[in-house]
């Protein structure tokens, strides 16, 4: 470009005025003359007023017979010591040599000082003067100007010994093969700096030759390279340029000063000499290395450039081309200690995740993923011994933050597939007390259920035990292939059957006791409920384990009732609600006691906490008493059975075993406990819940899957109440907003993320594609945030879309909505309502059946995944419930293909909701309920 141009075309000018000053003219034309002299006696008739020989002929004739050494000193703002180190170089005792000074644009004394040496010499003395080049572009431009057969660098503030270069030359003459020598140098350092840098720096960087285990005057650079202390710190065992002697032709043969790097470029260059040519060496101190504050090494430093520089070479050590002669055991090793360099200090890494976690880019995916592939490898190559105490400190604490990241969540490039694949195999082979360094590698890539380890009875280091644990049953923050959900279903389902048979075989052994406390606090089951396997073994162990736990801490689980007199004339109805909040839990059970008989029934609603206030003041209005819990376990556990409760209906999920309400429905709280079915993703399996409340349709053909007694409703068996009228919607979204147009056809669906399932985006995936000019448009259903990698499953559909070659506009996501009425809004917009599965969301599908949109769903193979078309039968629309995937995406592509089609279920679903079905009609679900409870 031009600038590039300009430049190029400044340098030429200042090296054309360099070539035609007298000086350097005069000096050249002298030396070519000199040189006829000594092979021709033409000259001998000349005057000497016309050339001057020197007094002797044979002096010359000697002095070349040495090859020419290129004394070269780069300089810039070099005048405190430029005088010294151009003395020491025209003491020097061999004669051939020529100086050439190479100024970098200095603005002090440096020239001047300079020229003030040029009449003190025979010798070729070249000043040259250019615009800034930088240190190592200077250092190429010094090799450029040179005419020696050897080239001794000279820095303007170290010193030459006298016999420098005599001792070197001989020394590089005896092997063709040698391309370097070098020899210690000493330190100069000026006794009254008080710089503990630099007083350091002095002590640790003197007698770098003696890092070296097996140093010879003469020998392969490769035998260096392959000496077992060769990376070991100093890594810089030669030494600065003042301290080596290089074969012109090397700069040639394998390339000149790598001006990517600062700090280390003097070191590429040796390494690359020393794999490619013989290196020599002069065991006494021929130069002197002066240190002070004004040297670019220590503003480097100070600037953080040594760390930056170190990483660079280290990267050029195992990239490069140049560096094909490393063998492998050197490049582990390179790489070992690149990633220990790459390793971020915990604040930056911490910094990283958090803007990752925030809004994840491609830098932060790209600096993520070298972390995590440092610290691998950090661990694969650390030995036994060392890994506790890594693990114990600051290489365990970017462990964590890496496993708490997400990072995991993204799918691995080809590079990390092939490397997770290499653990994978080792970790397959043996115990894992002895592959411990590769379970703690695979660990960032990949979740326990993808590993090929035996976890049981294995020896497991006490530093690392609970993480250990806490490993081994982590929930998946997603699942990203098909048939991931049914291979961790299984893989949990076995490790939980392991974990309550050693409990139940040895209930007094410290470690089951630790795995069962582990087990209640950490371990979630809500995955299972993604599958479609028969969940009552897993489920009643999770239960067992839970009681086994209370009874631990010394709960007291079981409970006797007096019995009930003849003189009590109203059953006592105790309700459960974890909280009464504008939540599916608290529509779903506020039917079974709104309309009960208040002459037959004492109603007490139990809670933790209120977060709606105006239904919290309807079910105060509904019951006899709104009772809070709070304080500890044992505390709640007295103030329910000082009620003396008749009944007990638990309306919110205690399958999941980390809330409240689950450890409380262990123990005996009344004379009856029943769950209900609206409010349960699953069966409870508690062995003090009596009775499970379900719909007929439901429980119909199910396979044997309760362990409590089965009490049947008629229909779906589910009713939602909304007494309080909803909030004025906030948000007023229009389909030109989601890219549709009045052509498009809207698929909707407000399942979670978690219950989108790799199999289900696929069905979704294969429906968009078939139905034209189709968008599928995704809202969350709960206006609170799930705790979910959305934007990871956002990309993993897009990519999905992508395969299936569906433009990436057609997939629409929508925030978090502030209330049940902005998605109402939004559900208004849509054509066809799609329903989850197997996890089906019979909540989540009222509300489009509200806006009259017509909906798909696929029946499943157990009682809590038939709800939704439990529901839709109910309405009496079973042609829109499908049994396989196949008959789901046909029915879907059926409705979005033929707008009339739609437009009759429309007003069929329409008229039937205006008729109060039976899921919404409250008075006729209490009266159930009521007849039940009084039999």
């Amino acid at each position: 470009n031009y600038q590039e141009a300009q430049e190029i075309g400044q340098i030429g000018a200042e090296e054309i005025k360099t070539l035609l000053n007298p000086q350097v003219a005069g000096s050249k034309i002298k030396k070519r003359l000199e040189y006829i002299a000594e092979i021709t006696d033409n000259f001998q008739s000349l005057s000497r007023g016309m050339f001057e020989k020197s007094s002797a002929v044979k002096a010359t004739t000697i002095q070349n017979a040495q090859p020419l050494v290129s004394i070269c000193i780069p300089t810039y703002n070099g005048a405190a010591f430029i005088g010294e180190a151009i003395q020491s170089a025209l003491a020097q005792t061999y004669p051939n040599i020529e100086l050439i000074i190479s100024d970098d644009g200095s603005t002090d004394e440096t020239i001047a000082i300079a020229q003030s040496f040029t009449s003190q010499t025979s010798a070729d003395f070249r000043i040259i003067l250019h615009r800034n080049y930088g240190l190592s572009q200077n250092w190429n431009f010094c090799i450029s100007q040179a005419k020696g057969k050897y080239i001794k660098f000279l820095f303007q503030d170290d010193l030459l010994a006298p016999e420098c270069i005599e001792k070197m030359v001989a020394v590089a003459e005896l092997n063709q093969k040698i391309g370097m020598v070098f020899s210690p140098r000493g330190i100069t350092i000026d006794a009254d700096e008080s710089n503990p840098i630099l007083r350091r720096a002095s002590q640790s960087i003197k007698d770098l030759h003696k890092g070296w285990s097996n140093l010879k005057s003469i020998q392969p650079g490769q035998e260096l390279l392959a000496d077992a202390n060769c990376l070991n710190n100093p890594i810089n065992k030669i030494g600065e340029p003042s301290t080596v002697l290089i074969a012109a032709r090397v700069f040639a043969e394998i390339g000149l000063f790598d001006s990517g790097l600062s700090q280390y470029v003097d070191l590429d260059m040796w390494w690359r000499i020393m794999g490619n040519y013989h290196i020599g060496f002069v065991d006494e101190k021929l130069s002197s290395l002066r240190i002070h504050p004004e040297q670019q090494t220590w503003k480097n430093f100070a600037a953080g450039e040594n760390h930056k520089d170190v990483v660079r070479f280290y990267k050029k050590l195992l990239n490069s081309p140049e560096y094909s002669f490393l063998n492998l055991q050197i490049k582990q090793t390179i790489q070992h200690k690149l990633d220990l360099r790459s390793q971020r200090n915990s604040s930056e890494l911490s910094k990283l995740v958090e803007d990752y976690k925030k809004s994840p880019t491609k830098e932060s995916i790209l600096a993520l993923r070298q972390h995590r592939q440092a610290i691998a490898r950090h661990w694969l190559n650390l030995s036994a011994e060392k890994l506790e105490s890594a693990y114990l400190g600051a290489t365990g604490k970017a462990h964590k933050l890496l496993l708490d990241s997400g990072i995991k969540n993204e799918i691995l490039t080809e590079a990390e597939t092939i490397f997770i694949q290499t653990i994978v195999t080792q970790l397959a082979q043996g115990e894992i007390a002895n592959n411990l360094p590769y379970l703690l590698a695979a660990m960032l890539y990949r979740e326990a259920y993808q590993l090929p380890f035996e976890y049981r009875n294995a020896a497991i280091p006490q530093w690392f035990f609970e993480d250990f644990l806490q490993f081994l049953f982590q929930t998946p923050s997603c699942f990203q292939e098909t048939g991931e959900v049914e291979k961790y279903s299984e893989y949990l389902q076995q490790l939980i059957s392991y974990v309550a048979a050693n409990i139940a075989s040895f209930p007094d052994a410290e470690v089951w006791r630790y795995l069962a406390q582990f087990f209640v606090n950490n371990v979630s089951c809500e995955a299972l409920a993604l599958s479609e396997a028969n969940l009552v073994n897993v489920l009643s162990q999770q239960s067992d384990i839970l009681e086994f736990y209370l009874k631990n801490i010394g709960c007291q689980i079981n409970y006797t009732f007096d019995k009930i007199t003849e003189e009590k004339k109203q059953i006592r109805l105790g309700i459960l609600l974890e909280k009464i909040s504008d939540e599916s839990e608290t529509f779903a059970t506020i039917p079974a006691f709104e309309y009960l008989d208040r002459n037959k029934f004492e109603i007490i609603v139990y809670y933790f906490q209120i977060q709606a206030e105006e239904l919290g003041k309807y079910c105060e209005s509904r019951a006899d008493k709104l009772v809070q819990l709070s304080g500890d376990l044992h505390n709640q556990v007295q103030k329910m059975r000082s009620h003396d409760l008749d009944i007990l209906l638990i309306g919110t999920n205690i399958a999941d075993i980390a809330k409240p309400t689950a450890w409380l429905s262990v123990h005996r709280l009344a004379r009856l406990q029943i769950a209900a079915a609206a409010s349960i993703p699953a069966i409870t399996t508690t062995r003090n819940i009596d009775r499970f409340l379900a719909g007929n349709l439901t429980a119909a053909d199910a396979p044997a899957e309760y362990r409590e007694k089965l009490i049947t409703l008629e229909g779906s068996g589910v009713c939602f109440s909304y007494p309080v009228e909803s909030e004025h919607p906030r948000v007023q979204p229009t389909r030109k907003s989601w890219g549709a147009t009045d052509q498009s056809v809207v698929f909707m669906s407000g399942a979670r993320a978690f219950e989108i399932i790799p199999e289900l985006r696929e069905t979704w995936a294969k429906i968009i594609a078939a139905v034209p000019h189709s968008i599928l448009v995704l809202y969350p259903f709960r206006s609170r945030p799930e705790n979910y990698p959305t934007m990871h499953f956002y990309h993993q559909m897009r990519s999905l879309f992508a395969e299936f070659g569906i433009d990436k506009k057609r997939l629409v996501m929508i925030k978090a909505l502030p209330t049940r009425a902005d998605y109402q809004e939004c559900l208004k917009l849509a054509d066809i309502y799609l329903d989850s599965y197997p996890c089906s969301g019979v909540a989540s599908l009222v509300e489009p059946l509200l806006a009259g949109l017509p909906v798909v769903v696929r029946s499943g193979l157990i009682g809590q995944q038939r709800v939704s078309a439990a529901l839709l039968r109910e309405l009496q629309f079973p042609e829109l419930v499908a049994n396989s995937e196949n008959s789901y995406v046909e029915l879907s592509v059926a409705l979005g293909s033929n707008p009339e089609w739609r437009q009759k279920y429309r007003d069929r679903i329409q008229q039937q909701m205006a008729a109060n079905p039976r899921f919404l009609d409250s008075r006729s679900y209490s009266a159930q309920i009521e007849k039940l409870f009084s039999d």
